[in-house]
């Protein structure tokens, strides 16, 4: 019974080791762009984010899932041309958002890049532009942000970019989570307190049967 009793425990412990790794994968959105470098992409597009009704962003912020900014790009007829057939925009962090966060770390190799891991929309390249209306979801943290758009080849690598804020510091704007919790939080929230009502009801049920063992014997 002891050794029922060890592996239970050590069971309910992979458990929650295996909970918070599933947490963690949650949090973090993979890019695939292969090896492209961020430093040898040029900036061909023109990129703003800005209110549906104009007029500068709030300083109490922009919640989640109930405010919407306004994304437009366009291509820099001055720069250089570039093929590409798509393009695709992020919200990224800004760089007050990345202050000790590794997990928001920035790196110039793009299939590695943490900075930029919420897609906004994807649309057909036109050197004309596009806008997009992006309600926030709720899955982006509370944080500073700004745009960025990436122009794709046919094999949806990006090719040229363009952002919002030059400098990732200036044209930011603030993001509050309407619950305070991301869904990803709440997901694994959900789970960790099915495990612990799991784990709470089968120790019960051992230590039930190790006193009816006793009192047989």
């Amino acid at each position: 019974m002891f050794m029922c009793r060890n592996l239970l425990m050590a069971s309910c412990h992979r458990l929650f080791v295996a909970l918070f790794i599933f947490a963690a994968i949650l949090g973090v959105a993979s890019y695939a762009e292969g090896e492209v470098l961020f430093s040898k992409l040029p900036n061909t597009l023109l990129v703003t984010a800005a209110l549906p009704g104009g007029g500068p962003f709030p300083d109490r912020g922009l919640q989640t899932t109930e405010d919407s900014i306004v994304v437009t790009w366009k291509v820099n007829t001055t720069a250089a041309p570039v093929t590409a057939t798509k393009v695709q925009t992020k919200l990224c962090f800004a760089e007050e958002s990345q202050v000790e966060r590794v997990w928001r770390k920035t790196y110039d190799d793009l299939s590695r890049d943490k900075s930029c891991l919420f897609e906004i929309s994807v649309a057909v390249f036109s050197t004309a532009g596009a806008s997009v209306n992006y309600l926030l979801a709720d899955n982006v943290p509370r944080g500073k942000y700004f745009v960025r758009a990436y122009a794709l080849d046919a094999n949806g690598s990006p090719v040229a970019y363009g952002q919002s804020s030059p400098d990732k510091i200036a044209n930011v704007f603030s993001v509050i989570p309407i619950s305070g919790r991301s869904s990803a939080m709440n997901v694994a929230a959900a789970i960790l307190s099915v495990l612990s009502v799991s784990c709470l009801f089968g120790f019960f049920i051992l230590e039930h049967m190790l006193l009816k063992r006793k009192k047989s014997v």
